[in-house]
């Protein structure tokens, strides 16, 4: 998504809600099968190398708890939005980062702050 429409991606990775005992069983080196060959995409995050030893970072690439429950909507409705979906019980919504214009080096237009 981000490649094909020609911008880049801030991802705020303290503020991705995680499930309970999901760093714990990561660190245990428990992780899904298809979990190494995510991590190849890591590729795409400019700075990989400076935020890869958090450890909510392998969290990214696990196929069961990642993506599919990610919207994108307008940075003016992000507020509106959060809180109807908190009203309506889903109470671990927040904004997770910003979609940006296309960084310099597109070949690496994902950045974890």
């Amino acid at each position: 998504m981000v490649k094909a429409s020609n911008v880049g991606v801030e991802l705020e990775l303290a503020a991705i809600p995680i499930l309970p005992g999901a760093i714990e069983t990561v660190e245990a080196g428990i992780t899904s099968s298809i979990h190494p060959k995510n991590l190849q995409l890591s590729i795409y995050i400019k700075n990989r190398l400076d935020v890869s030893h958090l450890p909510n970072y392998p969290l990214l690439f696990d196929p069961q708890t990642s993506g599919g429950i990610l919207a994108a909507i307008p940075a003016e409705k992000a507020d509106e939005c959060i809180n109807k979906l908190k009203a309506c019980g889903h109470q671990q919504s927040s904004l997770i980062g910003r979609v940006i214009p296309a960084p310099q080096a597109i070949s690496r237009p994902i950045t974890i702050i």
